[in-house]
């Protein structure tokens, strides 16, 4: 089903039959993109982890990359939950939805270098 802006700013569901198996793909293409970004930000959370683990604190300039690399993941999936239309408290649901360490939401948005 198709959203249509109905001029009022509210949107509603498009009932052709002839638009459900588009929607459907695009609904699909939506959810695809949004695990991946949900993955690719739990890996690098898991590489700082494992980076942290191994005692190697002392190396700050790589903490700080794998920190900047963080946040670019956490940014990327704000934005594709937003662009699928979850557009309220996404910030918060990736707080509690992963365990990101201290700093990197001051970091979102920051980074210079673009995503990997």
């Amino acid at each position: 089903m198709c959203l249509q802006n109905s001029g009022h700013g509210k949107k509603h569901m498009n009932t052709n039959p002839r638009y459900e198996g588009i929607e459907y793909e695009i609904r699909k293409e939506q959810t695809n993109t949004l695990g991946i970004a949900g993955k690719q930000l739990q890996s690098a959370l898991e590489e700082y982890e494992a980076f942290i683990s191994m005692g190697n604190a002392e190396d700050s300039l790589r903490a700080e990359q794998l920190l900047d690399g963080i946040s670019q993941k956490v940014y990327a999936l704000l934005l594709q939950r937003e662009f699928i239309g979850f557009h309220y408290n996404n910030l918060e649901w990736i707080q509690t939805s992963f365990s990101l360490p201290p700093g990197v939401m001051k970091r979102i948005g920051a980074s210079s270098q673009p995503s990997r």
